[in-house]
């Protein structure tokens, strides 16, 4: 998720992760670091979710993260063109 961010966002990561992390708690502090960087950096509203959700692989919770993610970086960038959005999807 930090590589998918870092790529994909407006700023770059200033926190420091695991590069590659060996245990849950090293992963849970990644996942922390990538929901705190899309909080305040990429001001991206998340509701109910957390970096354990993710850890524990709730189903709906995580495709309702990835649907923010798709509005956030692909629907915000065809703006209002439907053809367009059509198009992508």
């Amino acid at each position: 998720m930090l590589n998918l961010l870092s790529t994909l966002g407006s700023t770059p990561l200033r926190k420091r992760f695991f590069e590659h992390p060996r245990n849950d708690l090293q992963c849970l502090d990644n996942l922390q670091v990538a929901m705190d960087y899309m909080v305040q950096s990429e001001k991206i509203k998340l509701v109910g979710i957390g970096a354990k959700n993710v850890f524990d692989g709730d189903r709906t919770l995580v495709l309702g993260l990835m649907y923010t993610l798709i509005v956030k970086y692909e629907v915000n960038r065809y703006g209002r063109d439907v053809r367009e959005l059509l198009r992508w999807v």
